[in-house]
């Protein structure tokens, strides 16, 4: 989310390690970058194959990262990892509910309704609760419509 909220962290990253951007504008690069690990994400409330590419793929992408930016970050993402893994050895039993059609209508409902809560919740811890309502009802308000596939 903090590709999307907060893109000043990201871009002195990317002024330190200029390869990463593979010569396109940082800007480019911030929002593609949050635009394929969402898609991963979402991928992962798919179908059982799905989930388990998907968190390979987020997996491979976080353990990648640690070797540019060192022990930090390769502490920051252990958990995630971990769980990403289980989430990749688990096999999937239940059948597959989905339906692809709606599946870019559901997606973009789902990173809108994730941006105003995590937004709405980062302001709430920081602010008030009155700079936080319109983000958090916002989000809260997409969260029925995008869970209902």
């Amino acid at each position: 989310m903090e590709k999307f909220l907060y893109p000043t962290w990201i871009a002195p990253i990317l002024v330190e390690h200029p390869e990463l951007t593979l010569g396109f504008d940082a800007a480019t690069v911030i929002t593609a970058a949050g635009v394929v690990e969402f898609g991963l994400s979402f991928a992962m409330l798919w179908t059982p194959l799905m989930r388990r590419l998907g968190a390979l793929a987020l997996a491979a992408l976080l353990i990648a990262a640690t070797f540019d930016f060192g022990k930090l970050d390769a502490v920051g993402h252990l958990m995630v990892v971990a769980i990403l893994l289980a989430v990749v050895a688990k096999p999937g039993t239940e059948p597959a509910r989905c339906r692809p059609a709606i599946a870019p209508i559901v997606s973009g409902t789902a990173l809108l309704a994730a941006i105003f809560l995590y937004s709405g919740l980062h302001a709430l811890y920081y602010f008030s609760w009155s700079a936080a309502a319109a983000p958090i009802l916002s989000g809260a308000g997409l969260v029925p419509s995008s869970c209902s596939t």
